[in-house]
C-alpha cells in the first residue's frame, strides 16, 4: 500500500562524521532524496525515558532504505532539522520498502 504514496518533495541530507576526538563534524556529504513530507502526524510528542518530551514537527517518508543517523541534518524547504527517530518500514518478507524519519 505504501508503494502508491507519491514522493513529490525533495530533502537534502547533510551527513556528519566523527573526528579523532569523537566530535561530530560535517563531512561535506550532501545527498538529495525524493520523499513525502507530512506535518500533521499523530506522533506529536515523543516521550523519553527520563521524563522529557520532544516536540515532533513532522515526518519524512523515503523510498527504500536511507542511512540516516541522529547527528545528520535534514534540510527541508530551506530550514535545517535534526532527526528525532528513524523507522525502517519492511514488508512481510523483511525487505525494507521505506524509511520514515520523524523530525
Amino acid at each position: 500500500m505504501l508503494g502508491l504514496v507519491p514522493l513529490n518533495q525533495k530533502v537534502k541530507v547533510k551527513q556528519t562524521a566523527l573526528d579523532d576526538w569523537g566530535i561530530e563534524i560535517p563531512n561535506g556529504s550532501v545527498v538529495e532524496y525524493p520523499c513525502r513530507i507530512e506535518y500533521n502526524i499523530k506522533e506529536a510528542e515523543l516521550s523519553i525515558a527520563n521524563g522529557t518530551e520532544n516536540f515532533i514537527r513532522g515526518s519524512v517518508l523515503f523510498a527504500g532504505f536511507v542511512d540516516i543517523q541522529d547527528a545528520d541534518i535534514l534540510e527541508i524547504n530551506g530550514r535545517d532539522y535534526s532527526p528525532r527517530q528513524v523507522n525502517p518500514i519492511a514488508d512481510l518478507s523483511g525487505a525494507i520498502l521505506h524509511t520514515k524519519v520523524l523530525f
